[in-house]
């Protein structure tokens, strides 16, 4: 989910970018494509990097490239740096798609059943809707409206990357084979 808020934290200052930096619609579009093309090209290219590397150093890798990108969108102002952050942050939801899910997929438990499946797949949907809302709400009434849900978003990240860190390996469990990284 906080891969996911982070990718749609930008939405709401767009309008500050173009007010107080002077983008242009063409800029903030490019902006957008930016992002579709880190997040499409880590699905084509990086899908399976999970299964090589383990899932949790490749979810760790994933968070690490978000963070990237949030800490480069907390200085904004001219349309590159604006472009290479959404870059980064495409590249680490396009990652984190493939190897969070299959973490999470490894890593539930085997009741319910169903448990997996649904955090895997509300998660990306929770997690734009959520950080669109607390972007928003941060940039209309919060204090530095540029920079306070990017600090936000690399609070969450660091604490996501930490506790996948810190979580113990999957145990087999009725000799089904599981990742244990």
């Amino acid at each position: 989910m906080v891969s996911f808020a982070a990718a749609a934290a930008p939405i709401p200052l767009y309008n500050i970018y173009r007010t107080e930096d002077g983008f242009t619609n063409a800029g903030i579009s490019r902006a957008v494509v930016a992002y579709a093309i880190g997040t499409v090209t880590a699905l084509l290219v990086l899908g399976r990097l999970s299964n090589h590397l383990g899932r949790r150093l490749t979810a760790i890798i994933s968070l690490s490239l978000v963070l990237l990108g949030c800490l480069l969108l907390l200085n904004v102002h001219d349309i590159d740096t604006l472009l290479a952050g959404r870059l980064l942050v495409g590249v680490g939801t396009g990652l984190a798609s493939s190897s969070l899910t299959s973490y999470i997929v490894d890593a539930a438990p085997g009741r319910p059943e169903w448990l997996a499946s649904v955090a895997s797949s509300q998660g990306p949907m929770l997690g734009l809707t959520a950080g669109a809302i607390a972007s928003g709400a941060l940039v209309q009434f919060g204090p530095w409206p540029r920079d306070l849900i990017y600090l936000v978003c690399i609070g969450f990240l660091l604490l996501s990357a930490v506790a996948i860190a810190i979580s113990r390996p999957w145990v087999q469990l009725e000799g089904l084979p599981h990742a244990t990284t």
